[in-house]
């Protein structure tokens, strides 16, 4: 994750053989790249505070869209905007870790009174959802790339997550359907879209996202 200046600095008369022009624009990068961290740390605790505010999934519409889907796709948008592979990794672990701290804090006062027992973390298995998280961050700096492989990494992220939507519809029934399941595809494609920025490349994530949510259905139907 080190950032190093550009190797190649060109001397310029009276600047003691440093090209002023490159520097400034190596501090500018590291300052996005600060920002994007503070960003990461805030944005999961802000996210794991609000999460334990709306209560366990089957609470209301608005908990069954937020768990775990806004996580996800949050760690996917920081992900897809990092500067680097390991900076995607940390921006990933940050959004997967700070809710499990921030989260508890607050279910603390609302549920059970200062000093009491937080319920479990949106009530799934912490490590298997801290690590899809994680896993979503680094898959949506895949699918942020430029070109072709780009626009099959975020198809098949994006279908991965609407595979589970639909594999929710079925086990949850009326509960998550209609309304929250339709939010959370439309949430997602527009994640396909922030990803992928021109309507080409949308078009054939798009096509991609579509093939793992339709097996899926498909399976269910034989079933």
């Amino acid at each position: 994750m080190e950032s190093r200046a550009p190797a190649d600095i060109a001397a310029e008369p009276g600047d003691g053989g440093v090209n002023l022009a490159d520097l400034a624009a190596f501090d500018r990068r590291q300052r996005r790249i600060q920002h994007h961290v503070l960003l990461s740390f805030v944005l999961g605790m802000l996210f794991g505070m609000f999460g334990a505010a709306v209560g366990e999934p089957t609470a209301s519409h608005l908990a069954a869209v937020f768990h775990p889907y806004a996580y996800l796709l949050l760690s996917v948008l920081l992900g897809g905007t990092a500067a680097g592979l390991g900076w995607a990794m940390l921006a990933s672990l940050l959004a997967a870790v700070t809710p499990a701290v921030s989260g508890p804090a607050v279910s603390t006062f609302l549920v059970a009174g200062p000093g009491g027992e937080a319920f479990d973390w949106w009530m799934y298995d912490d490590l298997g959802l801290m690590s899809a998280i994680f896993l979503a961050g680094v898959g949506g700096y895949a699918a942020a790339r430029t070109g072709r492989p780009g626009d099959v990494a975020a198809g098949l992220l994006c279908g991965v997550l609407l595979a589970d939507v639909v594999a929710r519809t079925v086990q949850d029934g009326p509960p998550f359907w209609p309304v929250p399941a339709l939010l959370v595809a439309a949430f997602v494609t527009g994640t396909a879209a922030v990803l992928r920025r021109t309507p080409v490349a949308f078009l054939r994530a798009f096509l991609i996202a579509v093939i793992p949510p339709v097996v899926l259905a498909i399976v269910f139907s034989l079933g």
